[in-house]
């Protein structure tokens, strides 16, 4: 692992765990082993790794993993997204905990939950889309709005319920299927 990889992994830990205010750069720097110099010559400044780190977050979601086939019957591609979505936000705790925290729009950096919303609510769009296109789905909803409140609702139990501990997927996952299909459905 390269030093900058090393100091973005140590970045990830503290900025989940105490935020971008209560995050420190000398922590950061302990933790990967190197000195603080290394990280504004890499980054420039506590904002600049903060965005470096949203940023390899943005590219750690393997978008493309996620997505289902368009072939499948709509039911089939919506619990196969909501399924890899919970999966990869089970695996990846810190993005969750990243994408969750919030910051002053003024003065704080971008938000990785922001784009991460954006990101999971156009694949539940494409979806819905698909599936009201061909007659699976209802084609009387907002699917821009069932799309957000959908991923919403994966994002929001995924921070609040992470079921680490428990068999996979836990239980909610099965209710947000069902919660969408039943809306979905003729």
């Amino acid at each position: 692992m390269s030093k900058r990889d090393s100091i973005l992994a140590a970045a990830t830990e503290e900025f989940a765990t105490h935020g971008f205010a209560g995050a420190r750069v000398q922590r950061i720097a302990d933790a990967a082993g190197a000195n603080k110099q290394l990280i504004y010559y890499y980054f420039g400044s506590k904002t600049g790794l903060y965005e470096a780190l949203i940023a390899s977050g943005l590219e750690a979601i393997d978008l493309p993993a996620l997505e289902s086939a368009p072939g499948e019957r709509a039911g089939a591609r919506l619990r196969a997204l909501v399924e890899r979505l919970a999966a990869f936000l089970l695996e990846h705790p810190e993005i969750t905990r990243l994408a969750s925290q919030t910051s002053d729009p003024v003065t704080g950096p971008p938000l990785l939950g922001r784009e991460l919303l954006a990101r999971v609510q156009r694949l539940f769009e494409d979806v819905i889309s698909d599936g009201q296109r061909f007659g699976y789905f209802r084609d009387d909803v907002d699917t821009p709005a069932i799309a957000r409140h959908a991923a919403v609702l994966l994002l929001g139990y995924a921070v609040i319920e992470p079921g680490a501990e428990q068999q996979q997927p836990p239980p909610w996952v099965a209710g947000v299927v069902d919660l969408l299909s039943r809306y979905l459905a003729w």
